[in-house]
């Protein structure tokens, strides 16, 4: 079209230069003829063109003049016509064929003038029409379309060819020259108006029109179609040198200068570091630096798809590609260390810019994202307190993605979470205080949005530690705090072995803390305790149930309780405490066992303070309607029936007095002859002299209570013990204030005359009765005297009742009225010779209660004054010793007590030799007396000698009682040594540290001297019978040490009250204090029995250890410390090779449990028959799973720790068994058997009771009872079906939902009890589990067709308890498979099958996400996405893209992206190529430039735009 346009417009032209020729010029040479130029009409150049010989070859040139400018005003260069087409049209129009055309050269010299380069040199041969050349208007008739601008234009001209229509010479042409015919036909002739007009006003005019749009807008559719190829190609990489290079850089840094220019060449050599560091080093703008980059990376990348075929060119980019990311990672690292050798201003910028560049790269996808991500997780997890606050800044920027996948969000909440902690123990500045403020807001938004990624954490407890951290001002902090530690507790032992911690009921939380209570009890603060963990009718069955267990020992828990259910009955509190306790009195004897006597007191408490009343306990206990059942009202009656006859009566009225007596005489019960009882004790008391102050009484007579009058006393009911103490306190208040009837306030007249005798009567008579009120009001009465002596019995009955005191009165108090005593007598003369025994026992109790440090060294300093002062003080006489002593006849033993008696008066100072020779006299002659049958006298004549010789040396007279100790192991009269030894421990001439220290080493002198005798040359029957007659020898001696100990005078020793209170004080001091010996003391005894193999060694220990006292001990020491009972008694007698103690154990455990001893129902005599009649029966011959079964009933609060101990030592005797019969061994199966029976029978409050029982079990024991589980569960034909299990398991149990439930609920309690014992590797159970879990899919999605039988529960129903009853199963399953994650990890060489497991598992997980019946339950939905992102931690890279891409055929998985990734990437687009269906084309993030080349065209892309059919607009 342009050149029919040129030539049309150019035949004036033509016409003019054929009639004259020489109005443009003269012609040219003929030797220059060729080649020669032909224009427009066939005419001759203009006489100005020359011919210019460049390269050899002839150019035509035109000599510009003047004159010709002046002639042909038209004419002008063609190369201008040229480059202004090119610039005023569009690239869309510039594609058809181009012309040649002949361009004007300069000469070679000037060429080589200007010093052009070879490109300049090599320009192809255009003709360009010269300046003075005429020009023509622009045709009107110009399509729209021409590319040619309006205006003036040359007339076209060509070279000639030979080819050109003018070329061609005929009588046409040379008539009417060249020119265009005009096409009429494609020239509208009229408007279609005329023809479109009436067709639009027709009915279907509308459809007409629109038919017309749409036949016009598909036209333009299809010509404004891109069809051309794509044109892309990167700018090519040039070498410059270093000079242009530089220029380059420089031009590229300067944002004037366009890409298109810099785009034709980029310098080559410039990549990796390098570039990084030029790009940083001329601060280029971060876009254009990015567009370099991109240069770079496309010419790299298309140079590796150049060299590789397939694979191994993606590979080849795969690895370019991480090389590049590492390289920009060290070139940060570089920067950031940097910091120390750059200015601050110069490295702050150069920081700026390369966090800046590599945010810019991360955003367009030219690195590595993954490895990217994972670096800088390194990064922040290795960064210092320096570092954080820049790597905290890239957290800000790449936020998005390391929350969106658990590979990232995982790790990157553990390292937040970690440097918090850091910063918190660092937090000493204000850099500290901004960096934890940056670090709560990030833990607080991943709290609150990003809550998947604190779940399936590796360290869940420390990290749950560190939560603090979050601002818990916000309003949903708590909340999502607790759904993550919700969600996190199935998950909970899945990392590095950590054991979940069992959560612990409020019940026993309140039970170990009033376990645990220490000196001083502040009930105020005890009550707010408890009530924080239980509230109201459980809040006082614990306590009430705490007070009277007969698991714990102490009378001060009695007097605790009530005064802790008063407080619960009081102000503000206003709990019904009466109800609850007569609901517990109708369990008592059933379900809960109790000391009656506690009980019985512990109501009688709460009547006097009238907390408990008589009226209602009355109407209750006829409402139950029980009295007419029973007949006879005894011990054995029940205990709420009983209670009739033991609850106080002297604050009822006269009618429920009536009430009372009618309904017991209707039981055999004569109340008349409980006031007799009453009468008689009264004239007993009142004949030992007790209230009479008259001094005429005879001081030889000690007014003491003898066996049948104490035996007497504690038969009582509590209402006549109630009555029979409330008359002493009468009668003791009136003893005291009657010698001065005119003063209003206590006289010390009388306490001062009182008689010690009398108070220590009193003091005997109270604590028989058990009446500690009052015995507590008597105390503080008798501290306002001013004798010493009974200060100092006031003080010894403080510290032996010390824990009873404490709850009654406050211990300040006490010691408060008896500093002030001390301080008011010690400043008496008179007094000062009588203050050592007060001292002493006043230092013990400020010992005992651990406070007023101040006022104990006051003391101690006092007491070392007065041993200075006074050396030798008057021992304290004792009114039996005295009267025996003058009965004494001895000769010998008169000589050395007159002999110490003469030194002690004279003062003298007596040497060690002498002191020695004094002492192994006394000694000696003590010992001789042991062979007769009266030998007390000699042995009160020695401790009075020893009492006063030791007072000459202390410390060598301990060293000689200690060798003589020693010596009298093997003695054979060891009930005179062992009285003498009470005798002396009373009197502080021997400690029971020195006895229980020689009895410890008995053992190892024992086994010391087997050996010796083994390497002697002894025959062998010899050695058996020297070993034998040891063991008999030390396990005697122990027996009788232990005795002293634990019973009260075992040995009949003559001692008067106040020794013997002095002895029992001690007793209690030292089992106090020495809790370790005492128990290696009773693991030596069963050691040496066993050794000896001595029957009446054997019925010695068995009577020791079934006694009451010692079981009350054993008892205690459980209670407070059982790991103590555990490392010295129990582990050392289950260590291999001693199972010959095992069945000890039983039997010492089972009498801890064994609560008939304390309950009042039979007497003690037969108790101890009956427990001496079991001894013989080995337990260990009973079957574990039975013994198992029972253990699981006796369970509860109390007895756990107990229960536990017993669990351990079943299975152990079952293992040793097994090992010695070298059978393997079912005790697993069995006992998980009697575990999931016990347990599903139980109920819930005694459910996790009995789980507990399995947390003591070793590995291999815990192990066996788990895979026996697992196996009942996985069984196909028993998986997820009740009726089967409850048949295989012989349960006495109904079909149903609730039962179904219950069983679940015992599995997964067995399988949680046992859960560390879950192997790390090697177990084949990860198969069977992926099985399990299709199996599952199968039943939740088409039931009919796996339950044939109709034994599975009916999931899809809307009932609640069979949706309870499936959640129980599905979370068993779901424990399992967190429990046996280790089993899915591939092994480090073979990963085939694992990884296929694992695959499998997370397949079957997300198939399970998809279920509507789980993601409809948010706790299924939430614990399934916990498994499954467990799952998903340390998943191969190429096991996770087969999941990505198993699930993208599948519908869509919620939180599929999370689990397993993103696409990989930057984008891609959707193209219809050939008519197929459309395909996914991933767009090159690397060639995605915005100027490539300086030539625009209009499918200058990377991927063509013919694909996506795009279009011109």
């Amino acid at each position: 079209m342009e050149n029919a346009e040129s030539r049309t417009a150019s035949r004036s032209y033509t016409a003019d230069l054929a009639a004259d020729p020489k109005r443009y010029g003269s012609g040219i040479n003929s030797a220059d003829r060729s080649p020669i130029p032909t224009f427009v009409g066939g005419g001759s150049p203009c006489p100005e063109t020359k011919v210019i010989n460049a390269r050899r070859k002839r150019r035509l040139g035109f000599a510009v003049s003047s004159q010709s400018i002046q002639a042909a005003p038209q004419f002008v260069q063609p190369s201008s016509i040229y480059y202004k087409s090119l610039r005023t049209t569009s690239p869309q129009q510039n594609r058809g064929p181009r012309r040649k055309q002949i361009q004007l050269q300069p000469s070679k010299a000037e060429i080589m003038r200007n010093n052009a380069s070879r490109r300049d040199k090599l320009k192809p041969y255009v003709l360009e029409p010269s300046p003075q050349a005429q020009r023509y208007p622009q045709s009107n008739r110009q399509s729209p379309q021409s590319t040619q601008a309006r205006g003036l234009r040359f007339c076209g001209f060509y070279p000639w060819r030979g080819n050109h229509q003018e070329d061609i010479v005929n009588d046409t042409y040379a008539k009417l020259g060249s020119f265009d015919k005009l096409s009429v036909a494609k020239q509208p002739l009229s408007s279609a108006r005329l023809i479109l007009g009436p067709a639009f006003k027709q009915r279907n005019g509308l459809r007409t029109l629109s038919w017309r749009f749409s036949e016009i807008m598909a036209r333009r559719r299809m010509y404004s179609t891109v069809t051309t190829p794509s044109t892309f190609k990167p700018p090519p990489r040039v070498t410059l040198p270093e000079q242009k290079r530089e220029a380059w850089l420089r031009d590229l840094a300067n944002p004037m200068v366009p890409l298109r220019k810099l785009s034709r060449t980029i310098p080559h050599g410039l990549k990796g570091p390098s570039l990084l560091d030029q790009c940083a080093t001329k601060q280029i703008p971060t876009a254009r630096a990015v567009w370099f980059v991109r240069c770079v990376g496309a010419n790299e990348l298309r140079g590796l798809r150049r060299k590789g075929v397939g694979s191994l060119a993606v590979g080849g980019e795969s690895k370019w590609i991480k090389e590049w990311t590492g390289q920009l990672t060290q070139f940060l690292e570089k920067t950031i260390g940097a910091c120390m050798t750059m200015a601050d201003d110069l490295w702050q910028a150069k920081m700026h810019y390369s966090i800046r560049l590599a945010a810019y790269l991360y955003a367009e996808h030219l690195l590595d994202r993954t490895g990217f991500l994972e670096w800088y997780l390194s990064f922040l997890d290795g960064s210092s307190m320096d570092v954080l606050p820049f790597a905290l800044v890239l957290a800000t920027m790449f936020w998005d993605d390391l929350m969106k996948l658990r590979r990232f969000s995982k790790r990157f909440a553990e390292i937040i979470l970690t440097k918090s902690e850091i910063v918190m123990a660092n937090n000493t500045d204000s850099q500290c205080l901004s960096l934890l403020r940056r670090l709560s807001i990030m833990a607080s938004n991943m709290l609150l949005s990003h809550r998947e990624s604190l779940v399936g954490s590796g360290d869940w407890e420390r990290l749950n530690k560190l939560l603090v951290v979050v601002d818990h001002r916000l309003g949903a902090a708590e909340i999502c705090l607790e759904n993550v530690a919700s969600r996190n507790i199935p998950l909970y032992g899945l990392k590095g072995g950590l054991e979940r911690p069992s959560k612990v009921s409020g019940r026993r939380k309140a039970v170990d803390y009033l376990d645990n209570l220490t000196l001083p009890y502040n009930t105020k603060a005890i009550y707010r305790r408890l009530s924080s963990l239980l509230s109201g009718t459980e809040l006082v069955s614990c306590i009430f149930e705490w007070a009277v267990t007969s698991l714990r020992t102490g009378q001060h828990r009695v007097y605790l309780g009530a005064d802790l259910l008063r407080y619960a009955a009081s102000e503000p509190q206003y709990l019904d405490i009466q109800t609850p306790i007569l609901e517990l009195l109708s369990n008592i004897d059933v379900h809960i066992k109790v000391k009656r006597h506690d009980l019985f007191l512990l109501i009688s408490e709460l009547v006097r303070t009238r907390y408990f009343s008589i009226g209602t306990y009355l109407k209750w206990l006829i409402a139950k309607g029980v009295m007419s059942k029973i007949n006879c009202l005894d011990e054995s009656s029940p205990c709420y029936v009983r209670l009739l006859a033991e609850i106080p009566m002297h604050t009822a009225n006269t009618m429920h007095r009536n009430l009372r007596n009618t309904l017991l005489k209707d039981r055999s019960f004569d109340c008349s002859s409980e006031e007799r009882s009453v009468i008689e004790i009264r004239e007993i008391l009142s004949s030992k002299g007790m209230f009479n102050m008259s001094q005429h009484t005879p001081p030889d007579k000690y007014p003491g209570l003898f066996g049948k009058e104490l035996e007497r006393i504690r038969s009582l009911t509590r209402t006549a013990k109630s009555e029979l103490a409330l008359w002493l306190k009468a009668s003791f208040q009136a003893l005291v204030t009657k010698e001065q009837p005119g003063q209003s306030g206590w006289p010390n007249l009388a306490l001062n005359t009182m008689p010690t005798t009398q108070f220590i009567l009193i003091r005997q008579v109270l604590e028989e009765l058990g009446d500690m009120i009052v015995l507590v009001e008597v105390i503080i009465i008798v501290l306002a005297s001013d004798n010493w002596d009974i200060l100092t019995l006031a003080a010894d009955t403080i510290i032996f009742n010390l824990e009873t005191f404490c709850v009654l009165h406050p211990l300040e108090d006490f010691i408060q009225r008896l500093y002030s005593q001390y301080k008011k007598l010690q400043m008496q003369p008179s007094q000062q010779p009588l203050i050592k025994g007060f001292l002493s026992t006043f230092i013990d109790l400020l010992h005992a209660t651990n406070i007023y440090g101040a006022v104990r060294r006051e003391l101690e300093n006092a007491s070392i004054a007065y041993h200075s002062q006074y050396p030798r003080s008057t021992v304290a006489r004792s009114p039996v010793s005295d009267d025996f002593l003058d009965d004494i006849s001895d000769v010998d033993m008169m000589d050395s007590n007159e002999e110490v008696e003469r030194l002690w008066n004279i003062g003298a100072v007596v040497e060690k030799p002498d002191l020695s020779r004094i002492f192994e006299t006394t000694v000696s002659n003590m010992e001789t007396s042991f062979d007769d049958a009266d030998n007390q006298h000699h042995i009160l004549s020695a401790t009075k000698g020893f009492t006063k010789l030791r007072q000459f040396d202390t410390d060598f007279f301990d060293d000689l009682s200690q060798r003589w100790v020693g010596r009298m192991q093997s003695c054979t009269n060891r009930m005179p040594l062992f009285r003498a030894f009470s005798s002396l421990i009373a009197a502080s001439c021997l400690k029971i540290e020195t006895l229980a220290e020689t009895a410890l080493k008995t053992l190892s002198q024992h086994n010391e001297g087997v050996c010796k005798i083994s390497a002697s040359l002894y025959s062998q029957a010899s050695n058996l019978l020297i070993q034998a007659i040891s063991a008999f020898d030390g396990g005697i001696f122990v027996i009788l040490v232990l005795d002293l100990i634990v019973h009260e005078n075992p040995f009949n020793t003559a001692l008067s009250a106040k020794e013997f209170y002095t002895l029992k004080r001690k007793r209690k001091t030292f089992a106090t204090n020495s809790c370790a010996e005492i128990l290696q003391l009773f693991r030596q005894v069963i050691e040496l029995c066993g050794l000896s193999q001595d029957e009446d060694l054997r019925q010695r220990v068995l009577r020791l250890v079934s006694s009451i006292s010692a079981l009350e001990l054993l008892r205690g020491f459980a209670t407070q410390n059982l790991d103590l009972l555990k490392v010295h008694l129990v582990e050392p007698l289950l260590q291999p090779g001693k199972s010959q103690y095992i069945s000890w154990l039983h039997l010492l455990v089972d009498n801890l449990l064994d609560d008939n001893d304390c309950n009042g129902l039979w007497p003690q005599s037969l108790i101890m028959t009956r427990r001496l009649s079991s001894l013989d029966t080995d337990n260990t011959e009973v079957d574990a799973h039975v013994q198992v079964a029972s253990l699981l009933d006796l369970a509860n609060d109390f007895s756990i720790g107990l229960c536990k101990l017993k669990m351990q030592i079943i299975l152990n005797a079952d293992l040793n068994s097994a090992s010695f019969s070298g059978e393997s061994t079912t005790a697993g199966n069995t006992i998980a058997r009697s575990f999931i029976r016990g347990i599903a029978s139980a109920s819930h409050d005694r459910r996790k009771i009995c789980t507990d029982l399995v947390t003591v079990l070793n590995k291999d024991c815990a192990s066996k009872i788990r895979a026996d589980v697992e196996e009942l569960f996985l069984d196909w034909s028993t998986f997820f079906r009740t009726r089967q299990l409850i048949d295989q398991l012989d349960l006495p149990l109904a079909h149903d939902h609730a039962t179904g439930e219950s069983l679940a609920r015992a599995f997964l309690s067995v399988v949680e009890a046992t859960s560390t014992s879950v192997p790390t590797a090697g177990s084949h159970i990860a198969s069977s589990l992926v099985e399990r879990m299709a199996k599952l899919l199968q039943m939740i999605s088409n039931r009919s067709d796996d339950d044939d039988n109709g034994t599975l529960p009916d999931f899809s129903c809307r009932n609640r308890e069979a949706r309870e009853e499936f959640r129980c199963w599905f979370v068993l399953l779901m424990r399992l498979i967190v429990l046996h994650r280790p089993a899915f990890a591939p092994p480090p060489k073979s990963t085939t099958a694992a990884s296929a497991d694992q695959a499998r598992m997370l397949a079957g997980l997300c198939c399970l996400l998809q279920h509507d019946m789980i993601r409809h339950d948010e706790s299924h939905f939430e614990l399934v996405l916990g498994v499954a992102a467990s799952f998903c931690d340390g998943l191969p890279d190429d096991t996770r893209l087969q999941l990505k891409r198993y699930c993208k055929a599948k519908k869509v998985v919620p939180m599929g992206s999370y689990l397993m990734g993103a696409k990989d990437g930057a984008e891609s687009l959707r193209a219809l190529q050939k008519g197929k269906k459309p395909l996914e084309f991933a767009a090159k993030a690397w060639e995605r430039l915005a100027e490539p080349t300086p030539n625009i065209g209009e499918n200058d892309v990377t991927l063509s735009l013919a694909l996506f059919r795009a279009r011109r607009f």
